[in-house]
This record gives C-alpha cells, structure tokens and sequence, in this order.
C-alpha cells in the first residue's frame, strides 16, 4: 500500500483489514485473469498448422457480478462481457519437432469511459509422436487499463445508498475528481509457463493444459491518491479444443481455469476456489 486511504484505521483493525484485503484481491486477481494470454490456435503443441497466421480470441470476464466493498458499493468493472485480442504468429518444424512464435494485441480503444492497451507474446515448442503432440508453451502479458472504478459520476451520486455514505466524501470527490472525473488504472504483467498436450482425432484436435503464472498486478485510485498491488504464484489449467477444417481455417474454444486461493475468499466459511473463464479464437493460416 502507498498513500493515505480515507479507511487508514481499516489496515490496522485486524478484522477490517482481514476483509479489505479478501475483496481487494479477489476483485484484482478475477480481473487480471482475463487480460492473461492463452495461445490456442498459435500454440505449437496444439494446432496442426504450419504457416504464418492472422486471427483473433474473445476472453470472458468474470460472471459474477461487480465486487462489493466494505461500505456495500459497487465497484464499477463490468464495461464489457468480453475482451477481444488481435492475434498473428508463425508455426513451422519438420516432422518430429514443431515451434511457434506469437503476439498479441488490443489498442486503447475506449469503450464506454474504459480502455486498455493489452500486449502479449508467446513462443511453444512441441514434439509429434504419431497423432499426439507433446511439450511446452511460455507466453507474457502486458496490461494497462483506464476506468473509472472507484469513484464515477454515478457511484457519487448513488452514494447515499451505501452503508457508509462517506466512503465517497463530497468535497474530497470535488478537489481529486472534477472536472474531468476520477479514472483509475490497472496494471499487469504476467509470466505463464504450461505444459500441454493434444490428440488430433480427423478434424478435431482436443486438448489440455497444466502450468503456473507469476502474477503481479497493481491497482491506482485516483480518488484518494492510493497504490495497491497483488502478486504470486498461480496455478493454472486449461481444455478445450481446436477445429481445423479445410486447409486454412482454424478455430478453437476452451475453458481456462486458475487456483483461487483462500486469502482471496470473501464467503465464510473461507477455503480455495476457481477463477473461470471461456476463450475462443478464429486465425488464418497462409
């Protein structure tokens, strides 16, 4: 923590900050999840494909609704159900060993007062042994998000609703939000490292995989002038499959899943859990 909240007493009330801490990184943590890379489609170890490819995925954010905070208000995160990405790489080898190279991109487009600049690369290395492949993949996630989370017009002018109505005090709102209004930022760098496998059975090529990411995410609010970061070790799994008909198309849906651990549990009574989200893609392959 860097700054002065106006809940300076909460992080030494060991009940308060037990709490504040659970919500704070739970809300984080579910968030980061999407902006996280999982390469399908440009994955050595599960596309048939060799060639250089374009495409893109869609990645769900969390179905859960918006997170609450200690005073019973609303976080504002949910700008939109998806998060598209643009994707182009190359995949090529010889019969026995296959590599693939990728990146990804979403330009700061802002979609309704939020935006994100999203980077990421990834490179995978697979072994064939007959209608298996086999090995690794290490990919890397860039993040920078701009939204008005904490302190929007309409929490503001809501904020008689919430059980502490000062969580949104008038004149600080005043000096730290207008005339432009309060946007916060979210930042993301994230390291994965999974091992994968697939089996391609005619056109369809199932696959699954097991790995960890390093983690590291902060959290500005402009609001209070406040820094919050989370950081760690997360294991992570995913399955799915690739559809690969004709000679150039490919498409590829699947379930990626990740260890939410018990610090980051607001329901008592607290144990582990799952983050959860679907991720689809679509590439041409030259």
């Amino acid at each position: 923590m860097d700054g002065t909240p106006e809940f300076a007493d909460c992080p030494d009330n060991p009940g308060c900050a037990d709490r504040f801490y659970r919500f704070l990184t739970v809300s984080m943590a579910e968030q980061g999840f999407t902006f996280q890379n999982e390469a399908q489609l440009g994955s050595a170890a599960l596309t048939r494909r060799s060639g250089w490819q374009v495409g893109g995925s869609l990645s769900t954010f969390p179905f859960t609704g918006p997170r609450e905070n200690l005073s019973g208000k609303a976080e504002q995160t949910s700008y939109s159900p998806v998060l598209p990405r643009l994707r182009a790489g190359w995949v090529g080898g010889d019969e026995a060993w296959t590599v693939g190279v990728g990146a990804s991109l979403l330009p700061p487009i802002p979609v309704g007062g939020a935006s994100a600049l999203v980077l990421g690369a990834e490179t995978s290395v697979a072994r064939s042994l007959g209608a298996w492949r086999l090995w690794g993949e290490v990919d890397f996630t860039y993040t920078r998000a701009r939204a008005p989370i904490v302190a929007s017009e309409e929490q503001y002018e809501s904020r008689q609703t919430f059980d502490n109505p000062n969580n949104l005090d008038p004149q600080v709102y005043k000096e730290a939000c207008l005339p432009d209004g309060c946007v916060d930022t979210f930042g993301l760098a994230n390291t994965g490292l999974k091992l994968a496998g697939s089996v391609q059975v005619g056109v369809v090529v199932p696959y699954a995989k097991l790995g960890v990411n390093l983690v590291s995410e902060g959290l500005y609010i402009q609001y209070d002038d406040t820094r919050w970061r989370v950081a760690g070790l997360q294991p992570t799994a995913s399955l799915g499959a690739l559809v690969l008909p004709g000679e150039h198309v490919g498409l590829g849906l699947g379930a990626v899943m990740a260890l939410r651990p018990e610090s980051a549990d607001t329901q008592e009574p607290f144990g582990p859990g799952l983050y959860f989200g679907l991720e689809g893609s679509a590439a041409w392959t030259s």
